[in-house]
């Protein structure tokens, strides 16, 4: 079976619907094109305009050309199947859309999306494939059988994408697509968005940064633009190249999540740009490698290679509170902790030599290449 709407969800949707909860589903029929607005949204406003579902697809796809997401969360998208299908509840928060000549964009509502897909693909097969469907098959060889029900059962769904409809809101109407990406990145009442996502967006719209990189030539495109933003901004982009950079590695390795990451390196950033206590704030690797310097020095956010140089030191000494702790609990102390054992505040002129930071190493800090990307097993 095809079953394929190009939807980027992150996870696996298998066992959508435990066996044991698989009488608590309705028996919709589906062939009927108000089906879920009858079940889901029966108090919404006739004032709101319905759409089919493949629009709603079409109309993910389209942002996600204009800006890349983080991915549907497959987590979620069964929380919301469970919540609709399983328990039965309505979908009172419709999902939002921007249009622009005539064509939909998403801009709230992706895993809403995603979950009534995932459900027709799951129930299709379960409900709609009746025993006539099988009889026939069963009079063609056994790999012929199945590719006919396979087709079967896709062209169902298919149908069901074109004919079932779903309320939403009334689209916002723009007039280009960069008006578009305003909205996505904006604050709305249909989704809510963490601080490394919306960053995510944000570094793109606002310096056209490469969704997916986080080489030399990314840390120069921040820099370069320090002196016009502020220093929030400055560090929150940042932040967002080292969650591309070694997220994806630190989720392998021990599940850490993007906005943990990306919260993080800013405490960090922040320490280190805000001003030391006392004369001078160094961040050192504890082989005596001297990264940044002093933080009186405003420059700083200007000089990617230092960021760089400060991105691999974070990653590594995450990797090692990893491998010192024994329990899930040991671990959440020591994260919390490598803030305190990245940042060395001093007075007086002592040499590197004399700053001590536990049993911390970090290696030396080569030159990256340009252009790494999320999946070079770098974020």
């Amino acid at each position: 079976m095809q079953y394929n709407t190009n939807l980027n969800i992150e996870g696996s949707t298998d066992k959508l619907i435990t066996k044991g909860n698989l009488e608590l589903v309705t028996d919709y029929d589906i062939n009927t094109s108000e089906w879920f607005i009858s079940n889901h949204q029966p108090h919404l406003p006739e004032s709101f305009p319905s759409v089919t579902l493949r629009e709603l697809v079409n109309s993910v796809l389209r942002s996600e050309a204009l800006m890349q997401q983080f991915p549907i969360k497959a987590r979620q998208v069964k929380k919301l199947v469970d919540s609709l299908f399983v328990k039965g509840e309505e979908l009172t928060k419709p999902i939002s859309l921007a249009e622009v000549d005539g064509s939909l964009y998403n801009i709230g509502g992706r895993h809403r999306t995603a979950a009534l897909v995932e459900f027709l693909k799951f129930i299709i097969p379960l409900r709609y494939v009746t025993p006539s469907d099988f009889s026939a098959s069963a009079e063609l060889s056994e790999e012929e059988g199945i590719d006919a029900l396979g087709a079967l059962v896709n062209d169902k769904f298919e149908q069901a994408l074109d004919t079932t409809l779903v309320r939403v809101y009334p689209p916002i109407q723009l007039r280009d697509p960069a008006e578009v990406e305003r909205q996505i990145v904006a604050d709305n009442s249909s989704r809510s968005m963490n601080p490394a996502e919306k960053s995510h967006l944000r570094t793109q719209s606002q310096l056209g940064l490469s969704p997916d990189k986080a080489g030399k030539s990314e840390y120069r495109t921040v820099a370069t633009a320090a002196s016009q933003l502020s220093k929030a901004e400055t560090v929150d982009a940042y932040a967002t190249l080292f969650v591309r950079k070694y997220g994806q590695k630190l989720a392998r390795q021990l599940g850490a999540k993007p906005n943990t990451l990306h919260g993080l390196f800013k405490k960090v950033m922040t320490e280190v740009t805000r001003g030391p206590k006392s004369d001078s704030c160094l961040f050192i690797g504890v082989n005596g490698e001297y990264l940044l310097g002093s933080a009186n020095n405003a420059s700083i956010l200007e000089n990617y290679k230092s960021i760089q140089d400060l991105s691999k030191c974070i990653f590594e000494n995450i990797q090692t509170a990893f491998e010192r702790s024994t329990d899930s609990a040991n671990f959440a102390r020591s994260l919390s902790e490598v803030v305190t054992y990245l940042m060395v505040n001093h007075s007086g002129d002592y040499g590197l030599n004399d700053v001590v930071i536990d049993n911390f190493y970090v290696a030396p800090v080569n030159e990256e290449s340009d252009g790494d990307s999320m999946e070079d097993g770098t974020e």
